[in-house]
């Protein structure tokens, strides 16, 4: 399998955490998740090091071993190369 756009893109990233989120539904709409999302991401700069991740649902992925699982409807870490 070769590297994603976004782990050979971002490698040079290492100076402060950047933070990906996001949600199914608009910002405030009722049962949705985006505030407890942007939340956790924005908590997340306080206890991440350098390095680009996605924060969404209560975990916490590195940019370039994530991937979204259609069927479960969520995101999942793919297992390292190597």
């Amino acid at each position: 399998m070769q590297p994603s756009w976004s782990s050979f893109f971002l490698k040079g990233i290492r100076l402060v955490p950047i933070i990906l989120t996001g949600a199914m539904t608009p910002l405030g709409s009722e049962g949705g998740h985006g505030l407890q999302n942007l939340t956790e991401g924005l908590f997340a700069t306080h206890l991440l090091g350098p390095g680009v991740s996605v924060v969404i649902h209560g975990q916490v992925f590195p940019i370039d071993r994530v991937r979204k699982d259609k069927v479960l409807g969520t995101f999942v870490e793919i297992a390292e190369q190597g």
